[in-house]
């Protein structure tokens, strides 16, 4: 993707192994397309798809710039990278895809599963949004997939404090990726362990065993309850959790 678009400024690069030039040992070569790597190269694609979707009658949310609408086709596009969740009718989307697709090579996986670990089910007119696979992956990762199940994020009876002189310490960088795990959990689908992973989220510095526990507790919940989603539509409400 990051080739689709030129540098941004001269760039100068070592002949590549392999690819050297014998006639001319020591010259350099003129960088002309934006490559992985390239501190600038994720800026650079972002500006060249963005121009292409505004080309299309396309405009850019202000609250999210990654959020494009079209009144005018009323599509709308979420853009990650350059992962593109198209929602309309079907129709739509594919002339949407048709037309992105005469600029860049494109892949149209048609109806929408799974995006950024989000899984998402369709039935009866309503979208259900969970995140069961990733909590799968979360619990193989980090050795709890044998846990006894819980219903309860968090014991409010524990004493979350700072660590002490005579507290066994957890690992930090452990610690830190469980709880960055969990929180992308919250941010997506599952916000009734927001409180849990926002207290212990306070503790990265000196994280103790009790807080490694606590954690592991939040991940032992999440299990239990992976099939708890965040539900679009219905007859009475227009979003729910169940």
């Amino acid at each position: 993707m990051f080739l689709h678009h030129e540098t941004d400024f001269a760039i100068y690069i070592h002949q590549p192994p392999g690819f050297e030039n014998q006639a001319h040992h020591d010259a350099v070569l003129l960088l002309l397309k934006s490559l992985y790597g390239l501190k600038q190269a994720s800026r650079i694609w972002h500006l060249t798809l963005y121009d292409a979707i505004i080309d299309l009658d396309f405009v850019s949310s202000e609250f999210d710039p990654c959020i494009f609408v079209s009144h005018e086709r009323n599509i709308l596009l979420a853009i990650y990278v350059d992962d593109i969740l198209v929602m309309d009718p079907r129709t739509k989307c594919d002339e949407f895809a048709i037309q992105l697709g005469r600029r860049f090579n494109i892949v149209n996986n048609g109806h929408v599963s799974s995006f950024l670990g989000i899984t998402i089910e369709h039935a009866n007119g309503i979208i259900s949004l969970n995140q069961i696979g990733y909590i799968n992956r979360m619990m193989k990762r980090f050795g709890t997939e044998s846990s006894i199940s819980t219903l309860t994020p968090l014991d409010h009876s524990l004493p979350l404090v700072k660590a002490d002189f005579d507290s066994m310490r957890a690992e930090d960088t452990l610690y830190k990726e469980l709880t960055g795990s969990l929180n992308h959990l919250v941010i997506c689908t599952r916000s009734d362990t927001s409180l849990a992973v926002f207290k212990l989220s306070q503790f990265h510095q000196n994280p103790t065993v009790t807080h490694l526990n606590a954690t592991r507790q939040i991940l032992k919940y999440a299990q239990t309850t992976k099939r708890f989603s965040i539900k679009f539509g219905g007859t009475k409400q227009s979003l729910r959790i169940d």
